[in-house]
């Protein structure tokens, strides 16, 4: 696979720190660069992968020379903190060689066509990562100039575009590699904890229909029974039912309603029952009126 140790691509940093003994939620992510021709977006894409918890950063760069360049004094400075990735770097003569030992590849680009289509979303892939760390995922990212070739993009499994609405829509190489990390890292490490409660029990139809009952006798039993003021009993039933099915709800927060409307309906029956609730719902305004039906068509008719 033509694989290039650190010394052999010309690296020099201090000693590598073991990513599997350190902070690093992203070890089972790979960073492919392949052929990148500015030192300092190396660098720039080791500090971010030592920022976000990667570790395995493998450079596709065939010349030697250039490949000492790309792991020389300017990228190192632009790695700060992150020069132990950087001193880990691995280097080879291809993307195959590059990809050896690794599970599922995508490959980033902003150049979309009839054979580049992208398959999913950053987001979508990014879940898909984090979600299985024995994957083995590898980020493929290419030249700063032209990018990844059809041939190259046809080696991974998916191609995956970063949006950006802006007047340009191709980002810089070590800030893709950065947002692409991050969505993996959000979706791996900044996942809501699960609820110490459990998972919740879903509100079900039937809780639906005794609430809705509920709400009904007690609008009833305020003075707001059904045909009063024309439909307006069915309307706030209506819309109140309307309210929580948008907003979704648990077993529980239906049963707690329920039980909230039966004491006002026992406050209500001590009470002499009045039209106060009919007069604040009649400021409710109007359902919009049904289209009219289209007048049957007989033909063309001349004058």
């Amino acid at each position: 696979m033509n694989e290039r140790s650190p010394a052999e691509c010309g690296a020099s940093a201090p000693p590598a720190v073991d990513a599997a003994t350190s902070i690093a939620p992203l070890r089972d992510v790979a960073v492919v660069l392949v052929e990148p021709a500015e030192p300092g977006n190396v660098g720039a894409v080791a500090r971010s992968m030592w920022n976000l918890g990667a570790g395995d950063l493998r450079i596709v760069a065939p010349d030697p020379v250039h490949r000492a360049a790309l792991l020389g004094k300017a990228a190192r400075d632009r790695a700060c903190h992150g020069q132990p990735v950087l001193a880990a770097a691995r280097c080879f003569d291809d993307l195959r060689g590059a990809l050896a030992g690794l599970g599922r590849a995508y490959a980033f680009s902003a150049r979309v066509g009839k054979q580049r289509q992208p398959r999913s979303a950053l987001s979508a892939a990014a879940a898909a990562i984090a979600a299985d760390p024995t994957l083995r995922a590898a980020l493929i990212f290419g030249r700063e100039d032209s990018g990844l070739t059809t041939a190259e993009i046809e080696q991974a499994h998916e191609l995956v575009t970063i949006p950006a609405p802006g007047a340009d829509p191709v980002l810089n190489l070590s800030h893709a590699t950065t947002i692409a990390l991050w969505e993996v890292a959000r979706a791996r490490t900044l996942a809501p904890s699960a609820d110490y409660r459990g998972r919740p029990r879903t509100a079900t139809a039937e809780d639906r229909a005794a609430l809705r009952d509920e709400f009904a006798a007690l609008l009833t039993e305020t003075g707001l029974p059904p045909g009063r003021h024309g439909d307006l009993h069915r309307r706030i039933v209506r819309r109140f039912v309307d309210l929580f099915d948008r907003a979704g709800g648990e077993h529980a927060d239906f049963g707690m309603l329920r039980g909230v409307f039966v004491a006002f309906r026992r406050t209500v029956a001590r009470l002499p029952a009045g039209d106060a609730l009919a007069a604040a719902a009649a400021a409710l305004p109007p359902e919009p009126a049904a289209p009219p039906a289209a007048a049957p068509t007989t033909g063309a008719t001349g004058a």
